[in-house]
């Protein structure tokens, strides 16, 4: 299966040049609806070490939504480590 590149995300956005993810100041969280993961319990995609991660990939797997996922865990983890959310 091939992804689109980031120049062609599913909600456009500027290429920001750090590992070709794209940079919106407003991080847009309106495609959290067409999420395959609405509704399912946050702690799937946060095991305990050592645990499997198989049945978050297994939610994730397919997701129309998934760049747009990314992009955004990627922003406001940046966003936290910086203190700025």
């Amino acid at each position: 299966m091939a992804f689109p590149r980031p120049e062609e995300g599913r909600t456009g956005g500027k290429v920001d040049g750090s590992m070709g993810i794209i940079a919106k100041p407003d991080l847009d969280t309106g495609w959290k609806d067409l999420s395959n993961c609405l509704g399912v319990d946050p702690d799937l995609f946060f095991p305990e070490r050592g645990a499997s991660t198989r049945e978050a990939k297994e939610v994730c797997r397919g997701c129309e939504v998934r760049i747009d996922c990314l992009e955004y865990a990627l922003q406001t983890a940046r966003s936290s480590e910086s203190g700025a959310e």
